[in-house]
């Protein structure tokens, strides 16, 4: 196990090298300039000068892969550099402002796949009847909807037509006056419920098939032969045994959860990660754009190596090395 996780480790780094890379020729590439970008976007008359200045001050003025190398060199050094914006550190933005995304993920990823789980395993334990057909069926309309539909959706409905949420925004969650639990998670409710809606609708057919696999297993018509109730079947023996693949899903579905937050908290007006990338992104803040993509880049190889612990911890016939 140990030598399994020192090599997953060690080939992560020439992984991350070359997402960031990827990603710094993409933005290079980028129509526009990422000076005029910070000044606003105009250039004006007579003001050539100040932009080669503001270029210059930048970096912008350097070699792409002199620019590259001096961002590698921050980063080794636990420096993310400063926003071409605002000139605030972007390791303090982007701390606070994941923060914010990850008290939308974190809950809407346990809802999400508890009711995956839920679901997924009623439908494929009794398969093929009106209740998996009904599940079904929204659940591949929900994987079609975009989520900032169905996130309108829900706003619209919920938010304006019945006023039992608010319509979006977390500024106000925290001066209501008076306050309650229920003041601060009706606060919660829409984004949250969206990103969980989307997770669940995702992960509900994998768990599924899954159920309709092992449920003609052997061991499984073993344990009914043996007068276990139906209950006992489905959870002791079918699910157990049915996670294996799930965890897989579920596991690379955690950073598809953040960056799925960018319209979400957009829509919403949350504040979080996902509308500090879109600001970034329409401003070329490339210090912001490259330290979320670093970020996002490791949740998706630290997922991909809990998946694989996890496998050994769900079925002890698997091991690591």
């Amino acid at each position: 196990m140990g030598s399994f996780l020192l090599n997953r480790l060690l080939v992560a780094i020439p992984t991350l090298i070359g997402i960031s890379m990827i990603t710094f020729v993409i933005i290079a590439m980028a129509p526009g300039d990422a000076a005029l970008a910070v000044m606003g976007g105009e250039q004006g008359s007579g003001s050539a000068i100040v932009v080669q200045e503001v270029r210059a001050r930048l970096g912008l003025d350097q070699p792409l892969p002199i620019r590259y190398v001096r961002w590698v060199g921050q980063v080794v050094q636990g420096n993310l550099g400063r926003s071409m914006v605002d000139d605030q550190p972007v390791a303090l933005t982007i701390g606070v402002n994941l923060g914010l995304t990850l008290q939308l993920t974190i809950p809407a990823f346990l809802i999400g796949i508890s009711l995956a789980l839920l679901f997924g395993s009623l439908t494929g334990f009794r398969p093929y009847g009106r209740f998996d057909a009904v599940v079904s069926f929204v659940s591949m309309i929900l994987m079609a909807t975009p989520s900032f539909v169905l996130a309108l959706i829900l706003l619209y409905f919920l938010a304006i037509q019945v006023h039992w949420f608010p319509p979006g925004g977390n500024k106000d969650m925290f001066g209501l006056e008076a306050p309650t639990l229920w003041n601060h998670v009706k606060y919660f409710v829409l984004p949250v419920g969206t990103l969980a809606i989307l997770t669940a609708a995702n992960v509900i057919r994998y768990v599924r098939d899954s159920v309709i696999d092992v449920r003609h297993e052997d061991y499984v018509r073993t344990a009914r032969a043996k007068g276990l109730t139906e209950r006992v079947v489905l959870t002791s023996h079918v699910l157990r045994n049915a996670l294996v693949p799930i965890v897989t899903i579920s596991a690379l579905h955690i950073p598809a959860l953040v960056t799925g937050a960018i319209l979400i908290e957009t829509v919403f007006g949350w504040g979080g990660i996902g509308s500090r990338v879109y600001e970034a992104i329409s401003q070329r803040d490339v210090p912001v754009i490259m330290a979320v993509t670093l970020i996002t880049g490791g949740a998706v190889l630290i997922a991909n190596l809990v998946a694989d612990v996890v496998y050994a911890l769900v079925d002890p016939r698997i091991r690591l090395n």
